[in-house]
């Protein structure tokens, strides 16, 4: 009896010890499986998006860099680049995996510096361009100066009128080549040019009376001008060809910029799919081991069913819980990953439900920034689109009117060229923060159209209400008081507005409503600037 109940306790003894060291090692297994998603597949999964989101911004980066108009524009964008390089290259030491990939972050690094030598280049022959330009049009007021002086009508008079005439349409040539932006065409200008200055040459060999400049001297000074090593019109030559190197090369780097960010999300898939194949690993090895301590449970009768029933409700529920929750939930499924309890479980189920919230989080920042504007932080053209779309077709169904307001900034072409292109955009956010003040309603819409154009959504708001709201953009953008003494409309910075509305019975599109606001735009600038032009107001004045 006694040899039997030892027997049995030896046994029942045996098969605890036995089911007990599978559960230690079963933990431990499984343990190790989750620190190493914790401590290393996690975090390299959050190196890899931060370093994607860095690697886009070099596209919106190089933009700034090739469409740089100043040298102090310039280095700011190039230092961004440098900045954002050097962080991107951080992120990829910090996970120390693709080699590859850093030595392509080298040659985009390469090429940015190359790209910021010929936008370099190219802004210097843009500026002395500029300053040949102004004595060019400095000379050619001494010449009309000197035309308007001789009023009478003597053969000297007729002689320098003459000559003022040849000189103003040989300036006006040069104007032209500063105006193209073909090489091929400033060549084929060239030979005009050059004939048309020896005939001016010849012409202006005679002097005029009481006058400290004769026509030789302002023709030799105007040939010094144009026709010296650094005069306008070589570098414009110059110019034009350092315009389709830097154009090429912008190109290039785009494209390249472009294949290393498809080359780092590559790379963060393969990361999220590892995590799911590890999780799936992690989910056959609890099933395996749950059959064999399921045997060993049976076979110690009622002791091993409590110590089953504890791992199955204490342990492995909440395990397969847990891993079937990050499969749903890295398929997109909303699901809370944190689970009751105060021990490693609940640690590991908090951890992933921190990097599933950080990694959607992510993914909202990434869309917004794709549906605004860089400069102004509104709505940019894509979001105006999709917008659009959605209020039209609603207008339709409800058989309501649907007003837009385009709206462009007057004169801004010389409000750039005189207070810089940084000044222009100050500019271009204070317009965009005064018609978002202008907004009265949830419903309404203001997004940047391109340039200095915006477009003002009205939804359920019939013709007479939009003039309205135009009205009010007009007193605000007028309120600001932003300083532009080369407009010609106003001495402060000022806009005019296109207004298009569209009923039920018209049955038009998107894009025709907006053509019809771009056509009242049109109107509003022929008629002065600074003021609203309906659309329906032109078409019926047609009609």
């Amino acid at each position: 009896m006694v040899s039997t109940v030892s027997t049995a306790f030896f046994f029942i003894l045996s098969i605890f010890v036995i089911t007990n060291s599978l559960i230690v090692l079963r933990f431990v297994d499984f343990q190790e499986i989750l620190s190493l998603l914790t401590n290393e597949t996690l975090p390299e999964a959050e190196l890899s998006g931060q370093t994607y989101d860095k690697s886009n911004s070099l596209n919106y980066l190089s933009e700034r860099l090739i469409n740089a108009k100043t040298q102090a524009f310039r280095r700011i964008a190039y230092e961004e680049i440098e900045d954002t390089i050097n962080q991107i290259n951080k992120l990829e030491l910090e996970k120390n995996k693709d080699v590859y990939i850093r030595e392509q972050l080298n040659i985009v690094a390469n090429e940015f510096y190359d790209l910021d030598l010929l936008i370099e280049q190219r802004i210097q022959y843009q500026e002395i361009v500029a300053n040949k330009t102004k004595e060019m049009y400095k000379l050619h007021e001494s010449a009309l100066a000197m035309k308007n002086r001789m009023g009478g009508l003597d053969s000297e008079s007729r002689q320098v009128v003459l000559w003022a005439i040849d000189f103003s349409e040989l300036v006006a040539l040069m104007g032209k080549v500063l105006t193209i932006e073909r090489l091929v065409q400033a060549r084929q200008l060239q030979k005009m040019i050059e004939h048309r200055f020896e005939s001016l040459l010849q012409e202006s060999d005679f002097t005029v009376a009481n006058s400290n400049d004769s026509p030789k001297k302002l023709t030799e000074q105007l040939q010094i001008v144009l026709f010296a090593e650094k005069g306008l019109f070589p570098t414009r030559i110059k110019e034009l060809r350092s315009i389709g190197k830097s154009t090429g090369r912008g190109n290039f780097v785009r494209n390249l910029v472009s294949d290393y960010s498809q080359q780092v999300q590559f790379s963060s898939l393969e990361l999220n799919r590892l995590v799911i194949d590890e999780i799936d690993s992690t989910k056959i090895h609890i099933v395996e081991q749950t059959r064999i301590v399921t045997i060993s449970a049976v076979l110690s009768v009622l002791f091993l069913v409590g110590v089953i029933f504890f791992l199955r409700v204490i342990i492995i529920k909440r395990l397969i819980l847990l891993s079937h929750n990050v499969l749903r939930r890295l398929a997109g499924k909303k699901v809370d990953l944190n689970l009751k309890g105060n021990d490693e479980i609940s640690d590991i189920a908090e951890s992933f439900n921190y990097f599933a919230e950080k990694v959607e989080e992510q993914k909202e920042k990434l869309h917004a920034l794709s549906l605004t504007d860089g400069l102004t932080g509104i709505a940019n053209r894509r979001a105006l689109d999709n917008q659009l779309e959605q209020e039209l077709r609603f207008a339709e169904r409800q058989g309501y009117q649907l007003s837009i307001l385009m709206l462009d900034i007057d004169s801004f072409k010389e409000y750039n060229d005189h207070y810089g292109h940084l000044a222009g955009d100050d500019s271009l956010k204070e317009v965009a923060n005064a018609l978002v003040a202008c907004q009265r309603r949830r419903v309404d819409f203001v997004a940047r159209y391109g340039g200095e154009e915006f477009l003002f959504l009205l939804p359920d708001t019939p013709a007479a209400g939009a003039r309205k709201i135009a009205e009010l953009i007009l007193k605000t953008i007028s309120s600001l008081k932003i300083k532009h003494e080369w407009s010609t409309t106003s001495a402060y910075l000022s806009v005019s507005i296109g207004l298009s509305t569209y009923k039920h019975e018209d049955n038009i599109s998107a894009l025709e409503l907006i053509s019809y606001a771009d056509e009242a735009l049109f109107e509003a600038k022929e008629q002065g600037k600074n003021r609203c032009v309906s659309y329906e107001k032109i078409h019926a004045q047609k009609k």
